[in-house]
């Protein structure tokens, strides 16, 4: 609280203004996290802590001539995915220590306590991903066909991890050893601090996303309608997964010993280990 005396105007001190801006910021993102909740047709958020959104643009049409942005989209495991030109994102670190800011091909490193910038981190290309590992000593930004890995706290570049194509998604596994990276025709498991390709996975129809079992013995993968387990680091193929309709999410069961496949039309529940299937899940209402 800030006492005024009669006659005279408040003065904010720097630290006063940067505790109310933060104070805003927050109540911001945590009423849009609660909107996107009760929305129809929203999946729901559980963890505020990176968002990306787009801004709206006369240019910016889609095939129906409807103007194309004005969405915010939350991403857990401290993620933000860019997909649209134009797209800005906020990510805040695991422990709420650091903040990145990215717009185009300029990513800022934030100290949130205080507000002053640590690193820029510039790249090349426009910036698609940014990803923080569980542990909070890195942050990667892919921006086309790269992935640029820096280190906390102070922003340092750490690796170059080069791929085929553009990358589409990217994600670190729970101990934060591992970061897994998927591109339309590939996906690649990376040891972390080297920055060390451990193997790359072809695909012909494009990798929709990768994730990691909790306890990061495993990996899965989906790609059209099969969805594929990988034992980590080595990558063997543990079993495939065909469906009938295209696979749009997997998860893990907290303690890594179950898996769900999500189409459209149902829920295949799955046994990690001695790999079979438990279990079929009907719901009336589409996935999406």
């Amino acid at each position: 609280m800030i006492e005024v005396k009669a006659g005279q105007s408040p003065v904010l001190t720097r630290r006063t203004r940067m505790r109310a801006t933060s104070a805003l910021y927050g109540l911001v993102l945590l009423s849009v996290a609660c909107l996107a909740m009760v929305l129809p047709g929203r999946a729901q958020v559980n963890v505020v802590d990176g968002a990306s959104f787009s801004v709206p643009s006369e240019e910016a049409v889609d095939r129906f001539g409807v103007v194309i942005g004005g969405y915010l989209k939350f991403a857990g495991d401290s993620t933000a995915l860019m997909r649209n030109a134009g797209d800005r994102a906020v990510v805040f670190s695991p422990n709420g220590q650091y903040v990145v800011t990215a717009y185009g091909n300029k990513a800022m490193l934030w100290n949130a306590g205080t507000g002053s910038m640590v690193q820029a981190m510039p790249v090349q290309n426009t910036i698609q991903g940014i990803v923080f590992s569980r542990d909070g000593n890195y942050v990667v930004v892919a921006n086309g066909s790269v992935a640029n890995v820096f280190s906390l706290p102070y922003g340092h570049f750490v690796a170059l991890l080069p791929h085929d194509g553009f990358v589409r998604f990217l994600s670190f596994s729970a101990d934060s050893r591992y970061l897994v990276t998927t591109t339309g025709g590939s996906v690649r498991l990376w040891g972390l601090p080297q920055g060390t390709e451990l193997f790359n996975k072809p695909y012909t129809n494009g990798v929709n996303f990768a994730t990691f079992s909790p306890t990061g013995n495993y990996l899965v993968t989906a790609t059209g309608n099969n969805a594929s387990l990988w034992t980590i680091p080595d990558g063997q193929a543990v079993s495939s997964m065909p469906h009938n309709d295209p696979i749009r999410a997997a998860f893990f069961s907290p303690d890594g010993r179950h898996l769900v496949t999500c189409t459209d039309s149902l829920v295949r529940l799955w046994e990690v280990y001695g790999f079979r299937e438990v279990a079929l899940l009907y719901y009336t209402q589409s996935y999406r």
